[in-house]
C-alpha cells in the first residue's frame, strides 16, 4: 500500500473552502513517537487525525475510530517593520517559534530600546529573551510552557513595578493571566477563560476604566472578541470584532487613522495576515494586507534605526507541525496496529486528502 492521497469525505466538505494540504509525512510511525507533518497551510490547521479504514463504512470503537493526535506548531520567525503607509520590510531573521513580542524604552537591566519575546520549543516550552534593534536575539530565561501574549506595565499595578504580563494556556485550551519580573518569577495571578490570543496594556482611561488590559480571544469556530481585563481579576468581553485575530497593540497618538486606537493583526483561510485598528466604540476597519503567517506585533515610538512611528512584527514561515502519535494509553488504548489514514482539518473544517500511515 503506498502513501497516496485518498479522498474520503463527501461533497458538503467541498464547497466550505479550499482543503488545508499535506505536502510531507512519514508512512510509518511508533506509538508515542513525534513526527514532522509538512504543510503549506500549517498555520489554518486546527486537527490532525488518524482514522481507521474500516471506520469510513463500517461502525467501530471510538477510541479506534478518529483518533486526534496533539501537535505543535514549528517554523522560522522574522522580525520586521510595518510603516502607517503601508510598507512591510522583513529586517532579519530571529529563530524558530516565537509567539509574543512587545517593545520597552527604559533599560530594565538588559539595556535600553529593547524588544521583549516568547517562543517556544518543540515539547511547548517557553522562553523569555531580548531582541536588539541590531539583530541581536538573546534567550534571558524559560518561563514555562504554552505561553501565548507578552504586554509590559511600569507602573505598579498591584503586583510590583516594571513586570511583564502574560497569557498562557494549559491542555484544554483555559488561559491564565499572571507576571513576569526581570529577575525571572514566574508568577500566575488568574484565570480569565479559554482561547485567548493576545494581550495589550493601557494606562489611561478609554471608556471602561483605567489602568486595564485589553484581549482578544476566540471561540471555537475561529470568532473573535474584544475584551478587558482588571487587575483584580474581573474579565469582560466589550465587543465581537470578527475572525482570526493574531496580535493586538495600542497606540495613544494619532497615526493617521484617529486617535487612541488598538492595531491588529488577523488572518485569512488561506494564512494572509491583515493590519487594521479597532477604536474604542467598536469599529473594526482592515487597513492593508502585510503577507502571510503574522503572529505578533508591537509599536515603538521614535526612531529605532528604520524611521520613526513604525509597527514591528514577528512572522513565521517555512511552517511544519510537530504531531505526536497515540502512546497507547488512555484515551487511545485500544488503538490498533495497522495501516489509518491521516488527515489535517483546517479552522473551516475542512479536512485534507488522506495520506496513509503504519502505526506500529
Amino acid at each position: 500500500m503506498d502513501n497516496t492521497a485518498i479522498e474520503i469525505f463527501s461533497p458538503p466538505y467541498l464547497h466550505r473552502g479550499p482543503r488545508p494540504v499535506i505536502s510531507s509525512a512519514p508512512s510509518s510511525i511508533q506509538r508515542g513517537q513525534s513526527f514532522v507533518v509538512d504543510s503549506p497551510d500549517a498555520a489554518t490547521i486546527t486537527k490532525v487525525v488518524l482514522v481507521r479504514p474500516m471506520a469510513v463504512t463500517h461502525e467501530t470503537d471510538t477510541e479506534q475510530k478518529v483518533l486526534e493526535m496533539p501537535y505543535v506548531e514549528t517554523g522560522f520567525s522574522t522580525f520586521g517593520t510595518i510603516s502607517t503607509s503601508g510598507a512591510v520590510t522583513d529586517r532579519f531573521g530571529v529563530g524558530d517559534d516565537f509567539d509574543a513580542l512587545t517593545f520597552v524604552a527604559a533599560d530594565l537591566g538588559y539595556g535600553p530600546n529593547l524588544f521583549y519575546f516568547l517562543r517556544h520549543d518543540g515539547a511547548g516550552f517557553s522562553t523569555f529573551g531580548t531582541i536588539s534593534t541590531s539583530g541581536a536575539v538573546t534567550d534571558r530565561f524559560g518561563v514555562g510552557t504554552s505561553f501565548d501574549a507578552l504586554t509590559f506595565a511600569a507602573a505598579d499595578l498591584g503586583y510590583g513595578p516594571d513586570l511583564f504580563y502574560f497569557l498562557r494556556h494549559d491542555g484544554a485550551g483555559f488561559s491564565t493571566f499572571g507576571t513576569i519580573s526581570t529577575s525571572g518569577a514566574v508568577t500566575d495571578r488568574f484565570g480569565v477563560g479559554t482561547n485567548f490570543d493576545a494581550l495589550t496594556f493601557v494606562p489611561g482611561n478609554l471608556g471602561y476604566g483605567p489602568n486595564l488590559f485589553y484581549y482578544l480571544r476566540h471561540d471555537g469556530a475561529g470568532f473573535s472578541t474584544f475584551g478587558t481585563i482588571s487587575t483584580s481579576g474581573a474579565v469582560t468581553d466589550r465587543f465581537g470584532v470578527g475572525r482570526n485575530f493574531d496580535a493586538l497593540d495600542y497606540v495613544p497618538g494619532n497615526l493617521g487613522y484617529g486617535p487612541k486606537h488598538f492595531y491588529y493583526l488577523r488572518h485569512d483561510g488561506a494564512g494572509l495576515s491583515t493590519f487594521g485598528t479597532i477604536s474604542t466604540s467598536g469599529a473594526v476597519t482592515d487597513r492593508f494586507g502585510v503577507g502571510n503567517n503574522f503572529d505578533a506585533l508591537t509599536f515603538a515610538p521614535g526612531n529605532l534605526g528604520y524611521g520613526p512611528k513604525h509597527f514591528y512584527y514577528l512572522r513565521r514561515d517555512s511552517i511544519d507541525l510537530r504531531v505526536t502519535a497515540p502512546d497507547g494509553t488512555p484515551p487511545y488504548s485500544l488503538a490498533q496496529q495497522g495501516y489509518y489514514m491521516m488527515f489535517a482539518v483546517n479552522d473551516d473544517g475542512v479536512p485534507s486528502l488522506a495520506k496513509w500511515v503504519y502505526l506500529h
